[in-house]
């Protein structure tokens, strides 16, 4: 019982890991990046988060539907675009958030249970005796913090401010990183 336990765990995880993987591969193997905008102007509505499609010199293209980066005939272009002038700061997150979290969280919670389960029932008369279920019931509850603690420092580490502020060479920071993101990923 204990095999077929650990064994339908390492599937789940496998399966997990395959399904982050499938988001690019879907895609033609392009990333897709979020963005958050926060505007100069006091009257233009602050940008939350959306995905950021194509970069020229002077401005950014982005849309609330999922979208690849990707070059595109800018006179068809569905989404919204903004010039640099406009822009205080742009927040950039190679990652999406809220799976970063979650699926280091659902691993942990599942590896915690399983592991919890397959150590089995304490002896009767043990000190603090617990069954087999609570054991599962307490690591998979600590082992779901401590992926959610994980996930969570990766997703402050995987995300890039820059302050903008309506200057043009600062604008041009964000493409170079996007384009060598590109570029490594290319090769």
């Amino acid at each position: 019982m204990k095999k077929k336990l650990i064994a339908l765990a390492i599937i789940g995880l496998l399966c997990m890991s395959e399904s982050k993987a499938q988001d690019s591969v879907a895609s033609g193997g392009n990333r897709f990046y979020r963005i958050s905008l926060s505007l100069i102007p006091k009257h233009m509505k602050n940008k939350s988060l959306g995905y950021l499609v194509w970069l020229t010199d002077s401005t950014l293209y982005y849309s609330d539907e999922k979208m690849p980066f990707s070059p595109f005939d800018l006179n068809e272009f569905p989404g919204e675009k903004i010039s640099f002038r406009d822009m205080k700061t742009a927040t950039l997150y190679t990652v999406n958030p809220t799976a970063t979290v979650l699926l280091p969280a659902v691993a942990g919670m599942v590896t915690g249970g399983v592991i919890g389960f397959a150590a089995g029932d304490d002896p009767p008369g043990a000190f603090l005796g617990t069954t087999a279920g609570e054991k599962a019931l307490i690591l998979g509850s600590a082992g779901f913090a401590a992926g959610a603690i994980i996930g969570g420092i990766l997703v402050a580490i995987q995300h890039h401010v820059y302050n903008i502020k309506g200057r043009q060479e600062k604008f041009l920071e964000l493409i170079k990183f996007v384009k060598d993101r590109e570029l490594r990923k290319n090769k």
